[in-house]
């Protein structure tokens, strides 16, 4: 979550995300001057980018939010979204949402069954990818993710 005395403004990211029919996702973003912001929440629609990460954005007047251009330093955290299918029961969705806080990864609600998960950069990617590909076995979520 952005801290709320930060004075933070929305960044545009164009994405083609055809599973929930999205083109574009407003994130909040700190103000960093020469065009950069770096990036306050985790998105909802991309994986390419994640908390912390510093993007350069260019708005094409002053009535508009400034667009995505390039990342320019990655923070080290990673983005991934799950999205629970239809029967998989409350009690299950929210054992596996606490031990994804347990394995150092916060979570944001979008809609429906989407969460966008922030891993922490200290955390092996790698087997808690292995975690989630597991639940998918078990036919209880999908996830999606992107190779740095």
């Amino acid at each position: 979550m952005p801290d709320s005395k930060e004075k933070l403004e929305h960044v545009i990211i164009n994405v083609n995300d055809s599973t929930f029919g999205t083109a574009g996702e407003r994130v909040w973003a700190l103000p960093l001057g020469n065009e950069l912001y770096e990036v306050r929440n985790t998105p909802w629609h991309t994986c390419e980018i994640a908390w912390g990460d510093v993007v350069k954005a260019v708005a094409d007047s002053d009535e508009h939010w400034p667009t995505m251009v390039e990342v320019v330093r990655r923070s080290g955290h990673r983005t991934l979204q799950i999205f629970f299918h239809k029967g998989t029961p409350e009690a299950e969705r929210s054992r596996i949402l606490k031990e994804l806080n347990r394995l150092h990864a916060s979570y944001e609600h979008a809609e429906g069954s989407l969460y966008a998960i922030d891993v922490e950069p200290d955390v092996d990617f790698a087997a808690f990818c292995a975690y989630l590909d597991e639940l998918e076995a078990k036919d209880l979520l999908g996830y999606r993710t992107v190779v740095h």
